[in-house]
């Protein structure tokens, strides 16, 4: 057997082993999601984490300043179409070095702002796939935390909105008259 023929061995091998890899990575994605789903959350929440960081150029902010940018990806638990789903969403970012030489990461799209549009994580790429299922149950540690802190602020809301209980008493007696 030739040198070549053994490599194009080992990569019919290596390809069915990556595609079942794959494979399993989506069905412990849409375990999770089908587990979310159940749960009935509709808050939406993204981990900080950037997936598949590469550089894609350069430029000067609105301050004059130079800086370079990147595209990633997040993963996260969002409305997408109608639905909620586990979903990833591409963003861009800001590297801008600061006096000290720290780089911090300014996550924004390049149009307004605002995070590109979320896609089902299901059928993401498969990089982004298997690298998110490492990340899933920080995901739901994420989002459970947003859900106690969504519940408090409604709950301190509704509290502060609530009339007293001299109020309810001078109601009801207008009531009776």
């Amino acid at each position: 057997m030739s040198r070549i023929d053994h490599e194009m061995q080992e990569l019919t091998t290596l390809a069915a082993k990556l595609n079942k890899a794959s494979d399993d990575a989506a069905g412990v994605i849409a375990d999770y999601e089908h587990r979310l789903e159940a749960t009935g959350i509709g808050i939406s929440c993204w981990l900080p984490q950037i997936l598949n960081k590469e550089h894609k150029g350069s430029g000067v902010n609105e301050l004059g300043e130079d800086f370079d940018y990147a595209l990633g990806y997040q993963i996260g638990w969002d409305k997408v179409g109608k639905k909620w789903h586990l979903a990833f969403r591409c963003i861009a970012i800001e590297d801008c070095a600061d006096d000290d030489g720290v780089v911090p990461g300014f996550m924004r799209s390049k149009e307004s702002r605002t995070p590109f549009t979320p896609e089902v994580l299901v059928n993401s790429p498969r990089s982004i796939r298997v690298q998110a299922v490492r990340l899933l149950d920080g995901l739901v540690k994420a989002l459970t935390d947003e859900a106690r802190a969504v519940l408090r602020a409604v709950e301190i809301r509704t509290v502060q909105n609530l009339p007293s209980t001299s109020e309810i008493g001078d109601s009801a007696d207008q009531d009776e008259a």
